[in-house]
């Protein structure tokens, strides 16, 4: 179920970035560029056992496997793609773990997973400081289990690959949770730690009932630094396709307290009778 969050944002489950080891991981890799027309290709080494080869900046490299090993050996299948261009670089990933090979090719930042690692390799190739720093954070997008979940909350995956998954926005996500007025909304366990949506069961009827009703819940963050507002979303069908109703708790921070600035949309179902 994809809903309007992606356009707000914007516009499998593996080891979640886990730190693993990298004794025996050995990586290499193939990269073609086009510079007035002309085709070049260069190629690279990287061995993580002492951090050596071709690539520059190989520790840092060899730091961002060891945090995510999943996303920068071996990512899952893509599940969407960029259109690219013909003049855009291609990299071509040849690792080894372990005894266990495995390969990967496409441009940087088109498509996810996998965009993200081989635009870590590419910066570092082009010892590209400011763009690995960029891209390190978002290697999280490519291995959190929540994102790989199916349905894919393309929402949240949308928020996440953007940079907006950062310490600043669930810091005030946690904060927002506590404004008085959404206490028997119960939002801790409800709604995204992060930017983003994703299926939920949303009781119905106050706790006693037991009830519950299927639907999506989402968070986003406007005005990060200056009068920070954080907006809950519920949304839970109509009927049989009618479409969704949808409620919203726009909470405004100031000085570091919570309070309810806004609040639209029919019933939420906790509050039902």
């Amino acid at each position: 179920m994809r809903i309007a969050f992606a356009l707000a944002l914007v516009g499998a489950v593996t080891a979640c970035g886990h730190p693993s080891s990298v004794a025996g991981t050995s990586v290499r890799i193939q990269l073609t560029t086009y510079t007035g027309g002309n085709r070049a290709t260069h190629m690279f080494s990287l061995a993580c056992d002492s951090a050596r080869g071709s690539l520059p900046l190989a520790a840092r490299v060899c730091a961002d496997i060891r945090r995510h090993s999943q996303a920068m050996l071996d990512p899952v299948p893509s599940r969407s793609t960029c259109a690219g261009g013909p003049l855009m670089p291609v990299l071509t990933v040849a690792t080894t773990r372990a005894g266990k090979t495995a390969s990967f090719t496409g441009s940087p930042g088109c498509g996810w997973p996998g965009g993200t690692p081989l635009s870590v390799y590419f910066a570092a190739a082009r010892r590209d400081t400011h763009l690995l720093r960029l891209m390190e954070p978002r290697l999280r997008c490519e291995d959190d289990a929540t994102l790989l979940a199916q349905p894919t909350p393309w929402a949240s995956v949308t928020a996440c690959v953007h940079g907006l998954w950062t310490p600043r926005s669930e810091r005030l996500i946690r904060l927002a949770e506590r404004a008085r007025e959404l206490t028997y909304v119960h939002p801790g366990g409800l709604f995204p730690s992060d930017i983003g949506a994703r299926r939920c069961a949303i009781p119905a009827g106050g706790p006693s009932s037991g009830a519950f009703v299927r639907g999506v819940c989402g968070v986003y963050v406007t005005n990060v630094w200056s009068s920070p507002h954080v907006t809950f979303v519920e949304d839970w069908p109509r009927g049989r396709g009618h479409g969704f109703w949808r409620h919203r708790w726009r909470v405004v921070i100031r000085k570091g307290r919570p309070a309810l600035a806004a609040e639209s949309g029919p019933v939420a179902p906790q509050f039902w009778e």
